[in-house]
């Protein structure tokens, strides 16, 4: 759960191997409808799912990686299209037995981690496993362990996963997290665009402060808000430049590169410097000319916005939403296109003078 809070929305998945009649995952299968967890309760969509990891693993070595590409992480470093990461959950209560064979199994498990998968399996010490039972038994014998008991008092794990000696030694204390997962699924649920019944949605929604009464104040920008470009004015001191600061980041927490892409464009200084290792930053304009460089910038989105406007033109249809709902099998691809949110940094006192 804390890792959905924290990762941009959609770049991790949670696949869940669970055939048990009382839900063992409440909260995370509350985000199966916005397609962040998926649940497999028989063996032939457990089989079916492991299947489809398996070609994932494949294509990700065989078609994305570049030679210097050793994980997943590398490979999304650099691109503008990040793969999610995929953690698959197996009760192994409900493990296939029989449709996957161990060696298969083994070579899934050397593979996956360096392609952005990760097995996570639970399994309860009291349950028998018969000699014959060989994949469950590569399974348990293939991943390392972490041991505990029911009350969390105990612990017991390789040095290799939690160096809980090394840590010791620095004064490091274990106890239960308290998360408080209603509140988790609810903020996560609250980041996703949520559509209306006409299926407006907003590109960008994030939270930038509180309003006098505590409620969460929020910057969305989109259909669903008819907000399209945004001004901050005020004096100097008033917060400007920390308000601008916060929704860069918000963005970099909320959003990865293939959602939105920024384009920082300072008149008046350096402060955006400090985003030059932003993961959603594609440019900072710090030139005294960074005026040019953003008329560029802008014309240079004139060829995609004019084969849109053709294509939407020809379909009668306004703008790129209603087109997807209308074209679910050959969407406009918003990953290979991502928005473009352009920050403008400026004085406006001397634009007025000049303008006097």
């Amino acid at each position: 759960m804390c890792l959905l809070e924290d990762a941009p929305i959609g770049l991790v998945q949670i696949h869940i191997i669970d055939f048990a009649y009382r839900p063992n995952f409440p909260f995370l299968t509350q985000l199966e409808r916005q397609k962040l967890c998926h649940l497999y309760t028989n063996d032939n969509a457990s089989t079916q799912i492991f299947n489809e990891l398996e070609q994932t693993i494949q294509y990700r070595y065989r078609q994305l990686f570049s030679p210097n590409d050793s994980h997943l992480d590398d490979y999304n470093a650099h691109t503008k299209r990040p793969e999610p990461y995929l953690v698959l959950i197996i009760n192994t209560a409900d493990f296939p037995k029989n449709s996957i064979s161990p060696e298969r199994l083994q070579n899934f498990l050397k593979y996956a981690y360096n392609a952005g998968v990760y097995v996570i399996a639970l399994h309860n010490k009291k349950q028998i496993i018969n000699d014959h039972e060989h994949t469950l038994n590569a399974l348990l014998n293939t991943l390392s362990s972490i041991k505990l008991k029911r009350d969390f008092t105990w612990l017991e794990c390789d040095e290799t996963i939690l160096p809980v000696q090394k840590m010791a030694q620095f004064d490091y204390s274990f106890f239960l997290a308290d998360v408080n997962q209603t509140a988790i699924v609810q903020k996560i649920q609250d980041k996703l665009t949520v559509n209306d019944d006409n299926g407006e949605s907003d590109f960008l929604h994030i939270k930038i402060g509180s309003l006098p009464n505590g409620d969460d104040a929020f910057l969305s920008l989109g259909q669903k808000s008819e907000n399209y470009s945004v001004l901050l004015l005020g004096v100097p001191g008033s917060g400007k430049s920390t308000l601008m600061n916060n929704i860069i980041m918000q963005i970099g927490k909320q959003y990865h590169a293939g959602q939105i892409r920024l384009y920082l464009l300072d008149f008046a200084g350096v402060e955006f410097n400090q985003f030059k290792n932003h993961p959603n930053v594609e440019k900072i304009f710090l030139e005294a000319n960074a005026s040019e460089y953003g008329l560029a910038l802008l014309e240079s989105l004139r060829p995609d916005v004019e084969i849109r406007r053709e294509l939407f033109k020809s379909q009668n249809i306004k703008d790129i939403n209603i087109y997807n709902n209308q074209n679910p099998d050959n969407p406009l691809p918003v990953r290979n296109s991502p928005v473009i949110y352009t920050l403008f940094k400026i004085k406006l006192q001397p634009l007025i003078r000049s303008k006097s």
